[in-house]
């Protein structure tokens, strides 16, 4: 059985939810002592520093988030704080007994489950499971300073009907070690490169931690954990925002603003029903420059050359801007500011507000905004909120394509060890806050190379509506977007992707179907809009993904395992179990040889009628929800590379 661990009003184990060394002595024997507040600890030590845990608990989830806070209250340096866990508890698990004979792990052994993070593979956000059994640790850690890069900091801990799933809130390099006795599993999270005094008046926070326990079941574990980042971090949906993930249409940010204009109207005059015009990288820098699209071009070494490329957009983007509010689209827009390039105005303007890395002297060098700066902060909060107010943005997108962890390290003074990464992200965290308290309806788009800066903070502020530039050729297989969502639908209930140059391909779109969803048909230069292309179907395919989308966010039942190859069917269920609505969307692979299969739905009420209408035929089929429980739900896909997608609804069963 799990049991768990529940904050107390008294200092001990069970209230102190964190561990460091203090000049090499272990923080339990140096905090002398605590007052307590509700849930907000602040520990002291007789040098005076203070360190405050407030503790934040989702009951109806079986929640508790803490974040820490450290504040040197004295007139000197405080004492080297090394081997720094913000969050370090022990959550008991049964004894495991190994199988004998043999060195099989028995099928009901606790393990962990870790997602992959963004790496341009297949297999990306597709959790791992790693026994973990009585003597044994196993350790975890993203890479480069990104945090779901490598790795996506979200575990579960199960063991059977019963788990732990543990989030960690830090967007840069976080790291778990998880060790286990006879009796407990110890979880241990934290910034991996900690190692430093704090100057006399310094205050820092460091990260978060969520965990959440379960004991019904790994899926319902996951939908449990869903609910709670839908309900109580995501901004979707929140008063004032958007209440769906945006569905956008794409436009590269070099195309001239004539040919963005003559689209957008285009879009309204063919009653195409895009939300949101989507303007990429490209629409900045020298009126010199040459940038056709992502893979052609210097719209990477213009970063930090901030003024509206008047040569292809002469006013500024106002007069696209004003297109599209007229024709009833939100204006969306691409802003790297955290990676410029030396050469480029505002590195060259403010050369104090970047890090660098020593001995590097080439003029198209990279530079890192440095968000702990005071004024690079607010300088950047003023130069996005321009844009922002000026387009009138509906969504701000921001990248971030590079490995930030070197500049930090390598710019860190003595004793000084994670103060750079630290000042950093939190200076991010108070920037995005910044634009979602003055701009109430805005949504922020969390890009990072693709979707390798998720983590709880990040979700908390902003939505990961390009999840992997594995997607980035525009003509990516359709079967790594299934993989994808099937992998990420376990931990999020929002995020996006894109089907790029899919037109007339119904089995690409589907497979890219999230709950939010970008096209990019039409979105560069000699890619025009003919009578001769399918427009009907996109008109057809944007109102069946806009049916499809507010299911997204709810409960997710994957039907098989996120497959890696063609030889197999993808098929995934999600489930408003208030209301007893779903969708089912099933593909046959290219290479699969079945043609037909049987999938077991989740969540299915009791005494109800099931009717399913094929979206394709509009066809409806009732079934019992004890034919569905006893028998499945039958699937007949006769041609290879084809998809369904079936809206249902529980019905109650008339009367005999």
């Amino acid at each position: 059985m799990l049991y768990w661990l529940k904050p107390k009003a008294a200092l001990g184990d069970d209230v102190l939810k964190f561990s460091f060394l203090y000049n090499g002595e272990p923080s339990a024997a140096v905090l002398k002592s605590a007052s307590v507040d509700s849930y907000e600890t602040v520990f002291t030590l007789p040098d005076g520093l203070e360190i405050t845990q407030t503790v934040k608990e989702y009951s109806e989830f079986g929640a508790t988030e803490w974040v820490l806070s450290f504040f040197n209250n004295s007139p000197e340096k405080s004492g080297l704080i090394t081997e720094l866990f913000d969050g370090d508890v022990r959550i008991p698990f049964e004894y495991d007994k190994p199988r004998v004979p043999g060195f099989a792990i028995r099928e009901d052994a606790a393990k962990i489950y870790n997602p992959k993070g963004a790496v341009l593979a297949r297999d990306e956000f597709c959790s791992k499971a790693e026994p973990i059994l009585p003597g044994q640790s196993r350790s975890y850690s993203c890479e480069g300073g990104r945090s779901s890069d490598g790795r996506a900091p979200f575990f579960d801990i199960n063991k059977g009907e019963n788990g732990v799933i543990t989030a960690i809130g830090w967007t840069v390099q976080w790291r778990a070690v998880f060790s286990r006795d006879d009796d407990n599993i110890r979880i241990q999270t934290g910034i991996q490169h900690a190692a430093f005094r704090l100057l006399p008046g310094e205050r820092i926070r460091t990260s978060s931690v969520l965990l959440m326990r379960y004991e019904n079941g790994q899926t319902a574990g996951h939908n449990q954990f869903r609910r709670l980042i839908k309900e109580h971090f995501s901004l979707v949906g929140k008063p004032g925002r958007p209440a769906e993930g945006p569905h956008c249409i794409m436009a590269w940010g070099a195309m001239p603003s004539d040919r963005m204009i003559e689209r957008i109207k285009k879009y309204a005059e063919n009653n195409f029903g895009f939300e949101y015009f989507w303007i990429d990288a490209g629409w900045y820098g020298s009126p010199d420059g040459y940038c056709p699209s992502e893979h052609v071009g210097d719209w990477g070494t213009q970063t930090g050359n901030w003024a509206v490329n008047t040569k292809t957009h002469p006013d500024g983007l106002r007069e696209v801007a004003k297109a599209a509010r007229e024709n009833g689209m939100k204006m969306l827009l691409w802003i790297e500011p955290e990676r410029v390039i030396r050469s480029n105005p505002t590195p060259q303007e403010h050369p104090d507000w970047f890090f660098k890395m020593p001995g590097e002297t080439r003029k198209s060098d990279n530079r890192l905004l440095n968000l702990g700066n005071e004024d690079a902060l607010n300088g950047t909060i003023e130069l996005v909120s321009s844009f922002i107010e000026n387009l009138s943005l509906g969504c701000y997108r921001q990248d971030f394509n590079i490995d930030p962890l070197r500049f930090w390290l390598a710019n860190d003074e003595p004793e000084r060890g994670g103060i750079n990464e630290i000042k950093h992200i939190t200076g991010l965290y108070a920037f995005w806050d910044a634009l979602l308290e003055r701009f109430p309806g805005l949504l922020i788009d969390n890009c990072a190379s693709g979707g390798r800066r998720i983590d709880i903070e990040t979700l908390r502020r902003s939505m990961p509506l390009w999840r992997s530039d594995y997607q980035c050729t525009w003509d990516a297989d359709a079967e790594t977007s299934q993989t994808h969502n099937m992998g990420i639908s376990q931990w999020l209930p929002y995020s996006g992707t894109g089907n790029g140059f899919g037109l007339g391909d119904t089995y690409k779109a589907r497979s890219c179907y999230s709950a939010s969803f970008v096209s990019s048909y039409w979105g560069y230069e000699g890619r025009e809009i003919t009578e001769e292309q399918p427009l009907e179907w996109v008109r057809q395919i944007n109102a069946e993904y806009r049916r499809a989308r507010p299911f997204f966010s709810c409960d997710y039942y994957p039907l098989t395992i996120p497959p890696v190859d063609d030889s197999n069917w993808a098929a995934s269920q999600y489930d408003r179990p208030e209301t007893g609505e779903g969708i089912v969307l099933i593909f046959r692979r290219p290479l699969s040889p079945c043609e037909a299969a049987r999938f077991d739905l989740g969540g299915v009420l009791p005494g109800k009628t099931y009717c399913f209408e094929d979206a394709d035929t509009g066809d409806v089929m009732e079934v019992s929800s004890e034919g569905l429980i006893q028998n499945g739900f039958c699937v007949s896909l006769p041609g290879k590379r084809s998809s369904r997608l079936f809206f249902y609804k529980a019905v109650e069963r008339a009367a005999v």
